[in-house]
């Protein structure tokens, strides 16, 4: 379900990643999908600056609320936008394309999981396991607001 609260999920990651994310704004979304039809070619998704999985590998389930924390963020992003439902949907192989903003200072690494994750749970894929993912391609870029996921089915 789609959190209508990002501003607090954005007070909370600028708290952890402070003056990144204060120098990124949030922008609306380019959704390519069909019009009435959830199958869509390509699919761009705005996203906030992913939590390090370096974060996130603690066993004590301490960074649990700070994954959270983003992806209500990044459901603001989507509801800003229109909703999950105007995303549409890649039910074969695909390929992603991530581009984080060249301002982060992440590593280029460090954000596939929580991203790819976040693709799955909103389901505009399938998995994210060698059936359906043929080909990932990560590299900073210009994005306005962090980062962005572009899905293409193959």
């Amino acid at each position: 379900m789609l959190s209508n609260r990002p501003a607090t999920a954005a007070r909370t990651l600028a708290a952890r990643y402070g003056k990144q994310m204060r120098s990124l704004r949030v922008a609306s979304a380019v959704i390519a999908a069909r019009a009435g039809d959830r199958a869509a070619n390509v699919i761009q998704i705005p996203l906030p600056p992913p939590v390090s999985v370096n974060t996130l590998r603690k066993l004590d389930r301490s960074s649990l609320p700070l994954l959270q924390a983003w992806c209500d963020h990044a459901d603001g992003l989507i509801y800003e936008a229109g909703g999950v439902r105007q995303l549409g949907r890649i039910d074969g192989p695909y390929e992603a394309h991530i581009i984080y903003d060249r301002r982060l200072a992440l590593d280029i690494d460090n954000g596939i999981k929580t991203i790819l994750d976040y693709a799955v749970r909103l389901g505009v894929v399938n998995d994210d396991g060698p059936k359906y993912l043929k080909r990932l391609i990560v590299e900073h870029g210009e994005v306005p607001h962090g980062c962005r996921l572009e899905l293409r089915a193959l």
